[in-house]
């Protein structure tokens, strides 16, 4: 049978302990707690008739103690005999394989007084290396050294048990947070023993030799098999992979009779002194107590230790469940903290776990969680390249927050849930509970959460009804706007939820009236489109004379398509209205030509030349009831509707009836919206000159400018552009009225 070197230590004292050579005040080496795994015990028979020495849970040797004989009778004295011939010298005592090599038979001066039989084999391992058996090179008064193929351990006698120094030629072992720098300090510090675990006056000292964490200690001794690691030093972060600007220090407990090597990291620490409180304040044994405080910890991250290797013997860029398990934690607790807060954090946890192994802190438990959600959704290239990490991320953050492991038989794939846990940034107090956050979570096929969509979110619990008519849906978690389209939901684009109505295919090529609009439009593959040649044209009649006017929508405006026709007076005599060149089929024609005084119903607002009114919005001025002068923001919108001010004249004017530019291109519009802007011309002075006809018109607006000026609309002949200027009040335009 082939031991690790780990088994063979543990043999090995459990064999001095037969002959009185080892104790450090072990409670494992005191009673028979179940700590059979970790080496050889001594279990005294039930009946006190001997002792039973157990191994790695199994039991390999009985010793018997002597029956007492009866008593023999008393004999008469007997006469001095004759001094007797000096005796040989005794044996010492040593061990003989059997012939079977099922054991070892120990023998003492040639009388055999026990033997030890080989455990029973356990379950076939991997193949590995040849080992080499363990002997005793060497025993006297003083010293027995035990050696096992290259390995060996000293035991300094010192002339009684209590006295054993184990003497190790090597310990090494990685620092992590993650890894210590190059010159972080290490310091090992001696025990007194397993019950205590006070520290002694020795202690030793060596240094991280490399960018990996790695330290060695050489030839050294101690009184007992147990010590504390210290590590204190600056480290790289294991995500940002940049080196800290301070130190932080980190220890582990470590029996360095159980293996050459021994590691110290974030779980170590934690560990510390919850192990320590167990060990002495509930008469736990050492070994125990770490596999109690290891299970606990990583309970806080959702984590089952059950099958982990010691915290020791992890390593944050080893292959296995427990060394993801452990640079997950690391991670977590690292986040976007810098060294100095997670020192701070490490000793919280450390103290509040100590007596009961919880971590009571629920709202640094659901910031971490958050945090975690965060790297998750971004993908970090080390969620990428590790996936049983990216597991146990995953596990801890989606399992705090109240959603569950996706994946799992109680959360399949689709499911979409709200996070539970009061202390996130996206808790939810019922699904449709939208008071903090609207944000939902989604279990995707590769066992991942992510935020859901809008529409994964939505409709989830709402069941709308299927709308054939393009009406717009707002979720009701998102408040995103929908419709329905071949019978399934989709999101609403810009346009339709601006027009008010989705272009479905159940209105396609269907000319329509959209909602807040004067005009009809045609839902096409290019989704809603003016349709020019369904133009709304309607028409009115002006109460006060009786004279009726054509109308046309444009868009979400409704506006008098020809001129303004109404003879404005004041005591029954016109005021500030005229016909072009004084010609009252000018009027029938064009419109009548009025000053700001008479557009701003002077009569009854005192407003015109040399007065400023600051008109209060809508203006009605001159306008029939329901309609009023548009202001400047109104003919903006109008230009914005047919194109922009850039050739935007060209769709408003009239098909004829303008004279050619200067370079002798014709400056007729196209009329498309059916808005027929006419070249009238206009009055330059009050009651005098008329100019422009053909080449010019102008559109009043209620906005003025001082004392002196208003504002006006222009559209010229020299070129197709629109744009809004200021002209003298009292000279003579046109007028155009807009409705309410």
């Amino acid at each position: 049978m082939t031991y690790s070197f780990f088994q063979k230590r543990a043999i090995i004292v459990g064999l001095l302990a037969l002959f009185g050579l080892v104790s450090c005040g072990d409670s494992s080496s005191q009673s028979a707690i179940d700590n059979s795994s970790e080496g050889c015990l001594m279990e005294p028979l039930a009946d006190d008739s001997g002792i039973k020495v157990m191994c790695y849970g199994d039991s390999v040797a009985v010793l018997l103690h002597g029956k007492d004989g009866s008593d023999g009778k008393d004999g008469k004295d007997g006469k001095d005999g004759k001094d007797g011939r000096d005796g040989a010298d005794g044996k010492s005592c040593n061990a003989v394989p059997l012939q079977d090599n099922s054991g070892l038979k120990i023998l003492c001066g040639g009388d055999s007084v026990g033997v030890v039989f080989n455990g029973r084999d356990g379950k076939d391992g991997k193949d590995g290396k040849d080992g080499a058996g363990c002997s005793i090179k060497k025993i006297d008064d003083s010293k027995a050294r035990i050696v096992c193929g290259t390995d060996s351990i000293t035991f300094n006698l010192g002339g009684t048990s209590s006295n054993v120094v184990i003497s190790i030629d090597s310990l090494t072992g990685v620092a992590q947070k993650g890894p210590f720098l190059k010159g972080s300090s290490v310091y090992l510090y001696e025990l007194s023993d397993g019950q205590s675990l006070k520290q002694t006056k020795g202690n030793f000292i060596t240094n991280v030799k490399s960018d990996d964490g790695r330290f060695k200690f050489t030839d050294f001794d101690l009184g007992c098999q147990y010590a504390m690691l210290l590590v204190d030093g600056r480290y790289k972060n294991e995500l940002t992979e940049k080196a800290t600007g301070s130190a932080i220090k980190l220890k582990s407990l470590i029996d360095v009779s159980k293996s050459k090597s021994a590691n110290i990291n974030l779980l170590t620490h934690l560990e510390y002194e919850r192990v320590h409180y167990l060990v002495t304040q509930k008469n736990i044994s050492v070994d125990s107590a770490k596999v109690v405080a290891q299970s606990e910890i990583f309970k806080l991250f959702h984590i089952a230790a059950a099958k982990f290797d010691k915290s020791e013997k992890l390593d944050l860029y080893g292959k296995t469940d427990a060394d993801a398990a452990l640079l997950a934690v690391s991670v977590l607790l690292q986040g976007d903290r810098d060294e100095s807060d997670l020192s701070v954090l490490l000793t919280e946890i450390s103290d509040d776990i100590k007596e009961d192994g919880k971590w009571d802190d629920k709202k640094t438990l659901a910031m971490i969680a958050d945090w975690a959600q965060s790297i998750d959704e971004e993908s970090i290239d080390l969620m990428k390249s590790n996936q049983l990490f990216a597991k146990y991320i995953r596990q801890y953050w989606s399992v705090e927050n109240g959603l569950g492991i996706c994946g799992s038989k109680s959360v399949s794939k689709g499911t979409v849930k709200n996070v539970s846990n009061s202390g996130s940034k996206y808790y939810a107090a019922k699904y449709a509970d939208t008071s903090k956050t609207k944000e939902r979570f989604i279990c995707l096929e590769n066992s991942k959460w992510r935020l859901a969509t809008d529409i994964e979110k939505d409709t989830v619990e709402w069941k709308p009804k299927n709308g054939k008519d393009g009406t717009i849906l707002a979720g009701p978690i998102s408040g995103r706007k929908y419709v329905f389209d071949k019978d399934t939901l989709r999101y609403a684009t810009e346009s339709e939820i601006k027009d008010g109505k989705g272009c479905v295919s159940y209105l396609k090529n269907k000319s329509v009236m959209l909602d807040n609009q004067y005009s009809y439009y045609k839902c096409t593959e290019e989704g809603w489109t003016y349709d020019f040649e369904h133009l709304n044209i309607g028409s009115f009649e002006d109460a006060r004379d009786g004279k009726t006017y054509k109308t046309v929508g444009i868009k979400s405006q409704m506006w008098m398509a020809e001129n303004l026709n109404y003879d404005y007076q004041i005591d029954g005599v016109s005021y500030g209205s005229v016909c072009y060149d004084d010609d009252p089929s000018n009027c029938d024609k064009y419109g009548r030509l009025y000053t700001w005084a008479a557009i701003m119903d002077s009569a009854n607002t005192k407003c015109g030349w040399k007065y400023e009114c600051s008109p209060k919005y809508p203006v009605q001025g001159i306008c029939p009831d329901g309609w009023h002068l548009p202001e400047n923001s109104e003919w903006e919108t109008l230009i914005e509707a047919v194109g922009g001010a850039k050739d935007g004249a060209i769709p408003l004017k009239s098909k004829e009836g303008w004279s050619d530019n200067d370079a002798g291109v014709s400056s007729n519009g196209t009329d498309l919206y059916g808005f027929n802007a006419i070249p009238v011309g206009y009055q330059m002075e009050n009651a005098s000159g008329y100019t422009a006809e053909d080449k010019l018109v102008c559109y009043w607006s209620p906005t003025e400018e001082g004392l002196h000026y208003g504002h006006i609309m222009e559209f010229h002949h020299y070129n197709q552009n629109v744009k809004i200027s200021i002209s003298l009040k009292h000279w003579g335009y046109s007028v155009r009225c807009v409705k309410d």
